[in-house]
């Protein structure tokens, strides 16, 4: 092969590790749980606390109707239960039960809203764990699949440097000095073609004599304007 034909397989060979080497990071920077399945983690736990808080809220209900029903029976025991005749007793005895009575049924009523935000929190969270659980069942399944690519793209990528490092070898050094500059300079290209008169890189149109000189294969000729290496072949 020619030195202009080597230095663009060369070229293309530094295309394919830069496209590679692209690729891998766009891999690795989806690895990691996702945000979505992350926040949906940390509202099962916020639910998982106001379900707890709901039910310490219920068992103190229980035992605060439990207490007070305690309380009832002997009042209306005693109100009830004719050994009393003094009208005083019997009337401060029916305000007592009466009060008991009311903070029962609040209690009750308090219970009931209570056993509703149970039920709520209940049904939310199940959804929410199958949907964490859908979702984390994907997220492995796209992990397996992004450590599979992972190492695939590692494969080729050694691959491409044994080929670079051949076709490197094939170039003498002075150009081969003059073909890295370029490629650090012109944001990793330094060869391109000439395409109906342009240049490949930066789409001028190019002088004849310089596309006639870059037919000539065994000589360095460059871009008039973004000075990257010509290829007319």
């Amino acid at each position: 092969m020619t030195l202009i034909g080597d230095l663009f397989a060369l070229q293309e060979t530094d295309n394919a590790v830069d496209a590679c080497e692209r690729s891998l990071e766009q891999v690795r920077a989806q690895f990691g749980e996702s945000e979505e399945l992350a926040e949906l983690r940390i509202g099962i736990v916020d639910l998982e606390a106001e379900l707890r808080a709901a039910q310490a809220r219920s068992r103190d209900l229980e035992v605060q109707i439990v207490d007070i029903r305690a309380k009832v029976t002997p009042v209306e025991q005693r109100l009830f239960g004719g050994s009393l005749r003094n009208p005083k007793e019997l009337q401060a005895l029916q305000e007592d039960l009466d009060m008991l009575k009311r903070h029962q049924r609040e209690a009750e009523d308090r219970e009931l809203v209570v056993m509703e935000d149970l039920e709520r929190l209940a049904a939310a969270l199940a959804a929410r764990r199958t949907q964490a659980s859908e979702l984390e069942q994907a997220w492995e399944s796209g992990q397996a699949g992004l450590r599979e690519r992972e190492v695939q793209l590692t494969v080729e990528r050694g691959r491409l440097a044994t080929q670079r490092q051949a076709r490197a070898g094939r170039v003498p050094s002075q150009p081969l000095a003059q073909y890295e500059r370029l490629r650090a300079a012109r944001r990793g290209v330094a060869v391109v073609r000439v395409e109906r008169g342009t240049c490949g890189g930066c789409r001028v149109m190019l002088p004849s004599g310089v596309q006639q000189r870059a037919r000539n294969t065994m000589q360095i000729v460059q871009c008039t304007s973004c000075e990257r290496i010509l290829f007319a072949g």
